[in-house]
């Protein structure tokens, strides 16, 4: 008999997931990866954080042993990734993750984390604590964009969230097709997204509208609720009325640059030749 091997899942596609179920399947299970200057800019802060030359080298800073670049996998869990670095003095050892963005404020202005940054440093800990033989009770989200280091109690609240974020990602991987885009109320996090452009989260829910059939619910267990009629369409790609956009609607059709046009095609034969002066 012959076994079926699960590919482990990566600890960011659990940050990504836990952000936007669409954002995790474009980018995971389609492999439609853009960079934009956000994605470009936590790249470059990660290449100083995992230094090749200090990757799994123990240097001790004070009282305490720092690591940096730890590559764990669990088959247990099913998670597999490398913690940009792991603390220990003497009473505890915790991981620290990285990120390019601000620290959230709490009502007393304090720095607390992001929901979706804490699941993954959780999954870091889940991974030292079955690799390292110990446990650990609490983790670091370093948030460079202010330079706030933030602790994070990895309580089984938590715990709970992060193995249900684990589980999501492989519900959503066996779909063949996208979920929808973020409701309304959650449309903020689109903003600054790389895949925005490719998402089209106001188009898709346009061309969407519907109501769902009675009973259905979505991979996570929550029960799908149409937006309303009327709702508003918020803009997340910028509009320009200076220049044009131009989409590709028959299958099998592609495009291609020539002397400074798109030129859209079908089996040879050309279906559109614009200037690209004039597409935003």
């Amino acid at each position: 008999m012959n076994e079926t091997t699960i590919e482990p899942v990566p600890l960011r596609a659990l940050n990504q997931v836990s952000y936007c179920k669409r954002l995790y399947y474009l980018e995971y299970v389609d492999g439609v990866m853009p960079i934009n200057e956000y994605v470009e800019d936590g790249l470059f802060h990660h290449r100083r954080v995992n230094d090749p030359g200090t990757a799994s080298r123990t240097r001790k800073e004070g009282d305490v042993l720092r690591t940096r670049s730890v590559s764990f996998s669990s088959e247990r869990l099913g998670i597999t990734g490398t913690l940009d670095l792991l603390e220990e003095d003497g009473e505890r050892i915790q991981p620290v993750e990285y990120k390019r963005s601000e620290a959230p404020r709490d009502a007393q202005g304090e720095p607390t984390w992001w929901e979706n940054d804490a699941i993954q440093l959780c999954a870091q800990a889940l991974l030292a604590e079955e690799n390292l033989g110990v446990s650990i009770a609490s983790g670091v989200l370093y948030y460079i964009g202010s330079k706030a280091r933030v602790l994070v109690p990895i309580d089984q609240a938590l715990r709970d969230s992060t193995l249900a974020a684990i589980a999501l990602v492989r519900a959503l991987s066996a779909r063949d097709v996208p979920p929808e885009p973020l409701p309304l109320e959650l449309r903020r996090r689109c903003f600054g997204c790389s895949l925005a452009p490719v998402c089209l989260p106001e188009e898709t829910l346009y061309l969407s509208r519907h109501e769902p059939e009675p009973g259905v619910t979505d991979h996570a267990g929550g029960e799908i609720v149409a937006s309303a009629p009327g709702a508003a369409l918020v803009r997340v790609v910028a509009q320009n009325d200076d220049r044009a956009v131009l989409y590709l609607s028959e299958q099998g059709a592609h495009v291609g640059c020539r002397s400074a046009h798109l030129v859209a095609t079908r089996h040879g034969e050309t279906l559109a030749r614009v200037p690209i002066a004039s597409i935003r």
